[in-house]
Order: C-alpha cells, then structure tokens, then sequence
C-alpha cells in the first residue's frame, strides 16, 4: 500500500497563476491609512447610501452612463494583473469625458476637501488610468461627488488630468503591489511544491483511514459535497486535512475552512498540521478567535477614542503583515505578539492576515452564521474553498441558532428609561414596540388552548404515538404563544426603533446610553433579518416566563421574569443548503453521524452528494460492551433508580482499578445518585463535572485523569457537555465509561416544535427531536474509551430502554458484539471475565 495519494487526468492541474483584484481592493490595500473605525454606519445608512448613489445617477443628463465596468490587463516579465471595477458614472460631452465617483457620508460638507480625501481621489484615480487607456483619452476630468444622508446636500469635486499623469500613478500602484504580489506567487510555488512532495505522516493508514482520505480527495475534486460516518479511532482529521491540502497544491481550492464547534476540535487541527509540517509541509494556518477572547481591553470598543490599537490602525497593519507572513503559524498567540509589537487591533489583525492564510480554522459561525459569516471570502467574486466540517453532529443545532434571533421586553423598556430626556425620538420609539409584549400576554389567556405535545413531568416518550395537531394560526399555553406567521406590526415597529436608533448612534457617538442602544440595535438589526426570511420552517414565539438576558458581561442579581419574542428556525436545512453554496465541496465528518437519512436531511443533502460509511479500525475484543436494562431511569422514576445505579457504579469501577468517567441526563441526577455513590465508596476518589466550568477549570478536570495514578477515579459528568464528546483520554487515562440513560434533549418547547414539525413532514417527530440526538450524545460519550490499537475498555449502558429495538437499531456497527446483562451480579461477572482476557497487542 503506498503512503501518497494517486491522482490523475481528471484531477485539476496547475496553471500559470493570474493575480485578479478589484480597483478598490488594489487602492485600499495600498493607500488605506487612518483609524480603524471612525464612524457608525448602520443598515439603514447602507441602504440610503446605495439608493442615494441612485438618485443622483438618475438626477444627471440623459447622456450619462450609470455602472459602466472596467478592466485592465497588465502582462510583466513574470506576473499577470486583471483589475476589474465598475464607474459609478460617465458623461461624455463634445469637449471632454467625465467620470463621476459617488460618496455617500454623514461627515458634514464643509469638512470635506480635496487634499483630506487621499482614498477616494486614488479610486477614482485608478479607475480614470483604465477608462482612458481603454479608449484612447489623452485626457480626462474626474468628479468626486458627496452626498450627505441627514442633509442631502451635494458636494462636487472636480479635477483633470492628462493620461500620462494617470499613467504614472496606476503604473506605481501596480509596482508597489507587485512586490506583494511576487510575495504571494513564490510562496504559493513553495507551498505547492511542499504540498505534492508530501506524504502521509504515518507509516501505514489504520483501516478505513485511506478510504476515507481517497473519498475526501475526489469529492474536491468533483466539487462534491461527502458526509462521513467514520467510527472513532479512524484519525478522521488527518484523513481529511492531508487530501484537502493535496487539492489545494493542484488548485482545485484556493483555500481550506477547518470548521470545529468546540475548542478541542481547534486543538486537534492544529497539531495535525504541524505534524504535517514536520513532514515537510509548508502551509500557512491561521486559527481565528472570537473578539472578545483575543480583545485587549475589558470590552471591544473599537472606537478610536477608546482604543489606542484602532486609532491609526491602517498606519500600522501592513508592517505587521510583513513581519507575520515569513511564519507560517498564524495562532492566537503568535498574532497577539505581533499584534502588541505593532500596536493593532489583534482581532482585526487575524481577519486582515486571513486573506493571505491557506487553511483558516475557526468555529463554524464564520462559514454559516448570517450574522457573522466572512463576507471577505464568500461575497462575488467567490474563489472555490472547502470546508471541512468537524464533529459534523454539532451543526444542526448551532444552525438552528445561528438562523434565530430573539429580542427581550427588559432590553427596551430599561433603555427607554434612560433615553427619555437623552434621546427622546428613540425613546418614543421603543413606546411603539413595547405595547405588543402587553397585547400578546392578553392574547395568551384568549387564544384556544392546544398543547403541543406532553406534560414536561412525564418522559417524551410517553406521547410517542400522540396524533399531531393541524397547524392552527395561534398556539397558546399560559405563558407561551406561538405563532406561524409573522406578526407584521410588530416588525414594523421594530424597524421604526432601528431608524430612530440609527439616527441616534451617528449623531451622538460618545453619548453614555451608546452601549446599550448599540446592543439592542444589533440584536433587532438581526430579528428584522430573520424576519425577512421568515417562512413554513419558522415559528415565532412570544414566552411570558423566562429569565432576563445578562448585558454588559455582569450577572443580574434578581430573578424576575422577562418576557421573550423568539424567531426559531426549526427545521435549518434550506438554510444551510445556501450557505454551502459558498464552498465548492464541504466534508461533513463524524463518530457518530447516525443515522445518515437524518444528517441528510437536516444539512439540506443533494441527490449529487456522496455518502462514505466507514467501521471501525479497532477489533471487538477492546471493548466490552454491556447494556443493563433493569434500572428505568425516565423523569418520573428517577428518584427510585439513586440506590442501584450508585450500587452499579461501584461494581463496575471495582472490577480493576483505574479512571472512569460517568455520564448522567442532568445535574440533579448526577447529585443524587453521587451522594447515593458516596455513601456506599467513601473512600473512591471522586471529580465533579460543575455548570459554567471556564476553560482552566475544564483542563485541570482532564489533567486529573493520569496513567500514573495506583488509586481509582471516577468522574462524574453530563451527557452532551464539554466532557461528553471531543476529550482524547488515551491508554490508562480512562478504561471505562458508564452511559445512564438514553441522553433524550431537555424537555422543552423548541423541542417539542421540531418535533411537529418532523411528524408532519417526515413521519418521524420524536426520533428527530429527541431519539436521534440522545443516541449522538450516548456514542459520543461511549467513544471516549478506545482511542490507540492497544486500548482496552468498558462501556455500561444503563437503562431499559437500551434493550428497545428502535434503540438498538441506532447502534453503530462496531456495537454488534454488545451483550445484555440482566442484573448487577452478572454484570460483575462478566467484567472480571473480560479483564482476565490477554491484552491487545498493537498490530
């Protein structure tokens, strides 16, 4: 078996690299200098810009030309430049051509000048070099023309050149980006060369590993999108990272999106390539954390009279781009170095630098996410990347966030406390939203009262064959109403704040309410957004019982109710289907992407993607597998289950000493049977998993877990939580795990709405909303055990209805071998039968 990856006719192949770019991409990256952000520009700003730049193409003679496109083609030596554009407008008069750059600004007129505006008069400069040398001008008069949007007064500009003055300043431009340039197009012929030098940084490829790398390869190269079952152990990160990084040497990508949805996932990517890089891979991999983790003040304020690092920011980039480019490690603490050495916004910094980076690895947010997605990469033109999709299990229910939004009755009516005499307009503005908060309480006690599914005390399942209901206009509980269609004066109210709001922000950029009305601006911006979208697959829901929202990064010290409207997306896949359209393949890969018919279907699959179903590299023998199924552990029994599944516990962890982790539905569970455990082991060594753990508490938790130790561990932790999937406990460091109960989601009333929505469109509510995602959980958990070729492990499912069969036909098929135990006593039987079996030896 040979250790490279074959490719052949149909593969994309090198060709001569041609340096495309826009004119103002060209300018702003060479000419772009001052403060980071100097003004607000809200949405509404955006759209009366554009259609300000409208009225004034539509208000010039009828011989003007609005939106006239430009290129130029420069061939040197060894580089080849397309700049393209597009010219607001051109007059062309008897005497002489015109070309007019449109402004929009809120910065009143009289501050505008001609020498203060050295930006906008390169733009239009270059574009002027272009539009004559295209037709044949020896000359050319260009206009800068400037609209205010609060005065709607007019400022024109207006300055000739000949085209040899033209002439002179484009050709510098393009000497001065073509050092750049030679930059990149060497590295790229370095990278390249490393790239198919490469070879796979193991000596042989753990069964299914190839398979898996083959398929990555070739669905980048058909631009197809491939989701990947592949057990854990297969190494799934390098198998898809090293094809990915062979289809970019061939140019079939431009770029690879490693996607995680946790920081371990980040983790792991990293050390990949550098175990590549080991091998001879030279790469440039950029990591991108959130602003407010790598943000040097308490919180982002990214006003230059805030931040040192945003004033003059532009002044002191580019330096800082040099001095990073010659690494080929963009993480978070090489970028905050750098960016502290240069005194620059590290998190602006990190997006800046990304647009030079070939693997990009960050949350799934900067792919998906409307709100955030990096417009810099997915907006026309669009170069092909792929993502590769990590723990691919995750997304559904972070898509379903990221496509929702909420807003907060306490959000406004505190704020328009405050703006009463500060920003009066605004404040009767938010008089306009807040009566619908009032009305749709009345419309609670008034609406027919329908349940959607079950009482919350009872297990889901007890409802399984419940009827569903015909979708009414109004659902109401008595402190919930849902609703199927958008509720329009509502929006529109909303909207009326926004304007007001936005009016507010520009003219008073320092006032001291500026914080807070920011804050709710945004969260309505990106209601409004979702509302725009709003369709079958959303609901809106107005709940009269729920905790306030935390602001200003402090905890409320009071427990009053709030009342909450609520965009839910409650079926993501159109949604992500558009969003995938932004990569030319995506990989989705996981341990436990069962069942398969059920990803498809919420990440919107095509008839022309692929499906790669791997088993496991690991033989049976290292794992024994048992199922308990005489503890119930459903809500309304739990209380009756302490004792024995404590008395379980400790059979199972005095079979042979060494690290165990169990895994329990909730914390209250997980408190009451650890009390019942105690009692009955107070001499075991125990660890607590605890709500809210920050990443040091979460690390020394882990660290805990030694090959060294000559005593017993057991950890305690939650299904689903940060200790549940991802944690890489190899050899000694864990040898078993004990699964309690299905790992069913938390009842609630989005659940039981994906739940309708799945029973009336797939005939499936309960195993989409509930069963399939308990499995994931229970897999997960189950996958922390057998990690190397040489690890040997339990994993002890507790529950009746693990002996189901509409659960045991969820089990992967590397649990073929899983044996039913029918009591405590033969359960402790056949643990000390299993580990009286020889060990594994490594093959």
């Amino acid at each position: 078996m040979t250790d490279r990856i074959s490719t052949d006719a149909s593969a994309p192949q090198p060709s001569i690299p041609v340096h495309r770019i826009a004119v103002r991409t060209l300018v702003e990256f060479l000419c772009q200098s001052g403060d980071l952000v100097a003004t607000f520009v809200g949405a509404g700003r955006a759209l009366a810009g554009t259609r300000g730049h409208q009225q004034i193409q539509k208000s010039r003679p009828s011989h003007y030309q609005a939106e006239v496109p430009v290129s130029y083609r420069h061939v040197a030596p060894d580089l080849v430049f397309e700049i393209g554009g597009r010219l607001d407008g051109v007059w062309i008069d008897e005497s002489e051509v015109t070309l007019d750059e449109i402004k929009t600004t809120t910065v009143p007129l009289t501050e505008i000048t001609r020498d203060n505006q050295p930006l906008h008069w390169a733009q239009a400069r270059a574009y002027g070099y272009m539009y004559a040398h295209e037709h044949g001008l020896s000359h050319i008069s260009i206009q800068l023309t400037y609209l205010n949007l609060d005065t709607l007064d007019i400022l024109e500009l207006r300055d000739s050149f000949t085209l040899l003055e033209l002439q002179t300043f484009f050709q510098d431009l393009l000497r001065r980006y073509a050092e750049w340039a030679r930059t990149i197009r060497d590295w790229h012929l370095q990278r390249n060369a490393s790239i198919e030098a490469l070879a796979f940084p193991f000596t042989t490829y753990r069964d299914g590993q190839r398979q898996l790398a083959i398929g990555v390869f070739r669905a980048i190269a058909a631009g197809n999108n491939l989701y990947v079952q592949a057990p854990t152990g297969i190494g799934k990160t390098v198998a898809t990272l090293f094809p990915a990084l062979k289809s970019l040497g061939l140019s079939a990508v431009q770029r690879i999106f490693y996607l995680t949805a946790r920081t371990v996932g980040r983790d792991v990517a990293e050390q990949t390539l550098k175990s590549l890089r080991r091998k001879g891979l030279r790469c440039k991999v950029l990591t991108l954390t959130a602003k407010e983790k790598c943000c040097v003040l308490p919180k982002p304020d990214c006003r230059p009279e805030s931040c040192t690092r945003a004033r003059g920011y532009y002044d002191r980039v580019r330096p800082a781009l040099d001095e990073l480019f010659v690494q080929d490690t963009f993480d978070r603490q090489m970028l905050e170095q750098i960016s502290e050495r240069h005194s620059v916004c590290p998190f602006e910094f990190s997006l800046f630098a990304s647009l030079w980076a070939d693997v990009i690895i960050c949350d799934y947010n900067y792919a998906f996410d409307p709100r955030v997605y990096l417009r810099r990469f997915f907006e026309p033109p669009i170069e092909p990347c792929a993502f590769l999709v990590d723990e691919a299990h995750n997304l559904p229910d972070r898509a379903r966030e990221m496509f929702s939004a909420d807003l907060y009755k306490s959000q406004f009516t505190s704020l328009r406390t405050e703006l009463r005499e500060a920003a009066p307009a605004v404040a009767r503005a938010i008089s306009r939203v807040t009566p619908f908060f009032r009305l749709a309480g009345k419309a609670m006690q008034n609406a027919v009262q329908q349940t959607l599914s079950f009482e919350e005390s009872e297990s889901p399942e007890l409802a399984n064959d419940v009827t569903p209901i015909q979708r009414p206009a109004a659902v109401s509980t008595d402190t919930q109403l849902i609703l199927y269609q958008m509720p329009a004066d509502f929006v529109a109210a909303v909207r009326s704040f926004l304007k007001a709001a936005e009016a507010a922000l520009v003219v008073s950029p320092s006032a001291p309410y500026r914080e807070l009305l920011l804050e709710l601006y945004f969260k309505s911006t990106a209601f409004v957004r979702v509302s725009e979208t709003f369709d079958d697959t959303f609901v809106f829901i107005l709940d009269a019982d729920v905790l306030p929202p935390v602001t200003g990064g402090t905890s409320r010290a009071f427990t009053r109710r709030d009342v909450r409207t609520r965009l839910f997306c409650v079926d993501p896949a159109t949604r992500l289907q558009e969003a995938l359209k932004r990569s030319r393949s995506t990989i989705f890969f996981s341990a436990t992407l069962l069942p398969m018919n059920y990803f498809f279907r919420l990440f919107g699959g095509q008839a022309t993607d692929k499906v790669l179903k791997l088993r496991s590299p690991f033989a049976a023998r290292q794992l024994g597998l048992f199922v308990l199924p005489s503890i119930r552990t459903e809500f309304r029994v739990r209380e009756q289950s302490h004792a024995t599944i404590a008395e379980a516990i400790r059979t199972i962890v005095s079979s042979r000493r060494g690290n165990y982790l169990v895994y329990f539905p909730s914390y209250r569970y997980l408190s009451d049977v650890l009390a019942a455990f105690s009692n009955r082991c107070p001499d075991t060594r125990v660890i607590v998993q605890s709500a809210g753990m920050d990443e040091a508490a979460r690390d020394a938790f882990l660290k805990t877990f030694t090959s060294e130790s000559d005593e017993t561990l057991v950890g305690f932790a939650v299904l689903g939580g940060v200790f549940g999937e991802g944690i890489d406990l190899r050899g000694e460091r864990l040898i078993g795990t004990i699964i309690v109960g299905v790992g069913l989601p938390q009842i609630c009333l989005e659940r039981n709405l994906i739940r309708e929505r799945f029973e009336q469109s797939e005939k499936a509510g309960f195993a989409f909303a509930y069963r399939f995602p308990g499995m994931n959980r229970v897999m997960q958990a189950a996958g922390r055990v057998i990690r190397t070729e040489t690890d040997r492990g339990v994993v002890v499912l507790i529950d009746e209805r693990f002996s189901r069969l509409e659960y045991r036909e969820l089990f992967p098929r590397e649990w073929e071998h899983a044996r039913l135990v029918p009591s405590i006593f033969e359960l402790q039987r056949r643990l000390e039968s299993f580990w009286q079996a020889a060990p594994v030896q490594a093959t």
